[in-house]
C-alpha cells in the first residue's frame, strides 16, 4: 500500500490579534492529497511557533464545524505538539483545510506546522513501521550529526537541505536503520527529513530544543499515540539521497541536529 506521513508548514509575517490564515511554505499545501478510495487519511499532530502567546485554528466543512473546527491555544516561541494524544483527525480527499493562528501581543513572524499520515496514497510508498513491528528487529543504536549552516533563505521557508551522512557517514553498507527521533541546538519551527524511504515527502517534527520538549523518540511518539507506522525507516544505501532541512520564522540560523537511529537485523 501506498503510506505516506508528511509535514506541511504555513507562516504569517505579521499575524494579528485576530485569526488569519497562514501562506503554505514553497511547495507545501493544506489541501488534502487525492488518497485512494477506500483508504483513510488522518490529521494526527500540529504545531506552532508564535511569536508571543496566541493560537491557531485548524477548519473545514468536513471537521466537526467550519467555525471552531480545532482551535488550540499555543505558548510562546514554543513549538511543542498542541493537539491531544491519540488524536487522529478523518481527512476528506482533496478537501482544504484552512490553517489560521493569531498572536495576541507582539504580533511577530510566527508559524503552523501540520502532520498527516496516509493508508494509500497514489505514487508514495513510504517505509513506515510501528515501534512493535521493529523493536524485536533492533542490533544496536546510533547518532549520526548534521550540521544545518544556511543563513537563509528568507524565514517561512525550509532552507539547510544537508544530506544526512554529509558530516558522519558509519551506516553499514546495505543495512536498514529505523528513525526514532532527533535533537536539536536550537530550535526550529520544523525538522524535515526528505528521501527515498520516505517516498520523497517530508516526514518531521517540531524542532524544539530539549530543555522544552524531548524529541529524542518523536517517531515513536507518534505512531503510539496514534496506532499507526510511523517510524521511518531508511536503507545505508539511500542515506546520500536523504536530506535534512529547518523551518523557522526567523531567518533560518545554523545549527545542529542529532538524529538517532536504530540498526535493524531485517
Amino acid at each position: 500500500m501506498g503510506k505516506a506521513l508528511q509535514v506541511f508548514s504555513g507562516y504569517d509575517a505579521t499575524p494579528a490579534a485576530t485569526y488569519a490564515a497562514v501562506t503554505p511554505a514553497s511547495g507545501d499545501t493544506f489541501a488534502v492529497q487525492n488518497y485512494v478510495a477506500g483508504s483513510q487519511a488522518w490529521l494526527i499532530d500540529a504545531w506552532a511557533d508564535i511569536d508571543d502567546a496566541g493560537g491557531i485554528r485548524l477548519r473545514s466543512p468536513n471537521f466537526h464545524d467550519n467555525v471552531n473546527g480545532i482551535n488550540q491555544d499555543v505558548p510562546a516561541t514554543t513549538p511543542t505538539p498542541v493537539l491531544p494524544a491519540y488524536m487522529k483527525q478523518i481527512l476528506e480527499a482533496n478537501d482544504l483545510i484552512t490553517v489560521e493562528l493569531h498572536d495576541t501581543a507582539i504580533h511577530g513572524p510566527s508559524g503552523v506546522t501540520i502532520l498527516e499520515y496516509y493508508e494509500n496514497l497514489p505514487g508514495a510508498d513510504a517505509r513506515l513501521y510501528r515501534w512493535n513491528e521493529l523493536a524485536g528487529s533492533i542490533r544496536d543504536y546510533m547518532s549520526c550529526l548534521v550540521d544545518v549552516t544556511t543563513a537563509g533563505p528568507a524565514a517561512g521557508d525550509y532552507a539547510g537541505s544537508v544530506v544526512i551522512n554529509a558530516l558522519q557517514d558509519q551506516f553499514k553498507a546495505s543495512t536498514n536503520y529505523a528513525l526514532l527521533g532527533y535533537t536539536t541546538s536550537v530550535q526550529y519551527q520544523t525538522v524535515g527529513i526528505t528521501g527515498p524511504d520516505t517516498s520523497n515527502r517530508r516526514v518531521g517534527g517540531p524542532g524544539t530544543t530539549p530543555d522544552v520538549m524531548d524529541t529524542r523518540q518523536w517517531f515513536i511518539k507518534i505512531s503510539e499515540e496514534s496506532g499507526l507506522p510511523c517510524i521511518p525507516v531508511f536503507n545505508s544505501q539511500n542515506m546520500s539521497a536523504t536530506v535534512v532541512d529547518v523551518i523557522d520564522t526567523e531567518a533560518n540560523g545554523a545549527g545542529s541536529i542529532s538524529l538517532f537511529f536504530a540498526r535493524l537485523t531485517i
